[in-house]
């Protein structure tokens, strides 16, 4: 916790990991912020690596989440897989039957604290599985039976109302997110129209016809709003974007197919567009006024780049078909380019996939012609994030 503190509480860019040699070890224990906590925590974790109880479900959480705040993604998965793994044991033979899905108003602090931490694993596990294909643990088949923490229980422990209210909306947007993963992208409904869109219809009823009822008073927003200027409103609104830019995703692929795009109707073909290019810059432009001056403090840095890298590429491609062209205009997307390109560069370590995937879109930045000519507010690409030595 110490070290998670330590790091997150860090102003401005992280110090790259300095590679193997003599005075590595001393360089990376001096100048990355919490690593000598952590050094020291993590030989206590494994001396308990049989453990399972909430404490070592707790500890191997905490790891991932530092590891999530270096982008060292494989490392944070490990841990969160572990405390995953060793949360369904606790499950499997302690808790499960005084959970099942019982009155919300009658849980008990014991119930809310392992609630609490189930749908932190879950939401932390399924935040990487996202972006990368990796073995995944059996947590997501409790998910019927545990109820979402109690809002006021988590008041009385000295959570902040806007930030219960915005955890609690994530899990909502979680578990929709998986269900349009499932339905539309398994076999049986990849390439078919019609149960495309019915499944597309079903999540839609639950997330965007519905979005007074699941989101707080405090987060709402309407679609021609501005993004907003704080952090938790700001991720609330790129997951439900992204969510929206999942849906329309299929549609926008056979729409870039000339033999896909005559099997829809032409009018269907503008509004499955417009909807699609709209998800995408809104989920793309969600954190744009929240500024990032010193550093934004996010659960997977690692996935939030991912999803705009994502996203800018699709965009791209639709600035390069004609009958997609009008949906977005080049100043827009240069801005996009100019904010995710100064995003990547306060992150991406030399010889990392974000390094890569940053001189991606700046070739593609140039290849579209939107470079501007003014001063534009980044550093240079060969910056990435600081050398300690």
């Amino acid at each position: 916790m110490l070290a998670l503190g330590e790091i997150c509480l860090h102003r401005g860019e992280l110090p790259n990991v300095v590679r193997p040699g003599d005075q590595a070890q001393k360089q990376n224990l001096d100048g990355i912020p919490g690593l000598a906590c952590f050094t020291l925590a993590v030989d206590g974790i494994r001396d308990h690596m049989a453990g399972f109880t909430l404490d070592h479900v707790r500890m191997q959480i905490l790891a991932g989440l530092y590891h999530a705040q270096l982008c060292r993604v494989m490392e944070s998965w490990s841990y969160i897989n572990l405390a995953s793994r060793t949360l369904e044991a606790i499950l499997q033979t302690r808790f499960l039957h005084s959970l099942s899905r019982q009155d919300d108003s009658k849980s008990s602090p014991e119930d809310f604290e392992l609630s609490f931490i189930f749908w932190t694993c879950f939401q932390l596990e399924c935040e990487i599985l996202e972006e990368l294909s990796l073995p995944q643990s059996n947590l997501a088949k409790y998910r019927d039976f545990v109820p979402y923490p109690n809002a006021q229980i988590a008041t009385d422990w000295g959570f902040p109302p806007p930030a219960i209210d915005a955890y609690l909306a994530h899990i909502y947007l979680r578990v929709e997110s998986n269900q349009a993963y499932s339905w539309l992208y398994n076999s049986t409904t990849s390439y078919y129209c019609e149960a495309m869109g019915k499944a597309m219809n079903s999540i839609q009823s639950a997330v965007k016809h519905s979005r007074n009822k699941w989101l707080p008073p405090r987060y709402q927003w309407k679609d021609s709003d501005p993004p907003p200027s704080d952090l938790l409103s700001a991720r609330l609104r790129a997951r439900y974007w992204h969510l929206q830019a999942l849906l329309y995703r299929r549609f926008l692929l056979m729409l870039f197919s000339e033999s896909q795009r005559k099997t829809l109707r032409p009018d269907f073909q503008r509004v499955i567009a417009r909807q699609a290019v709209q998800a995408l810059i809104e989920s793309t432009r969600a954190f744009h006024v929240v500024g990032y001056s010193d550093r934004f403090i996010f659960t997977n840095i690692f996935g939030t780049a991912q999803t705009q890298w994502g996203n800018l590429l699709m965009l791209a491609a639709c600035y390069k078909i004609k009958t997609l062209r009008e949906f977005i205009d080049r100043e827009t997307l240069s801005t996009l380019f100019t904010w995710a390109i100064s995003f990547f560069q306060t992150i991406a370590h030399p010889g990392s996939v974000l390094m890569a995937e940053l001189n991606i879109l700046i070739a593609l930045e140039k290849d579209l012609s939107l470079t501007r000519n003014d001063s534009r507010e980044v550093p240079p690409p060969t910056v990435g994030t600081r050398d300690i030595t």
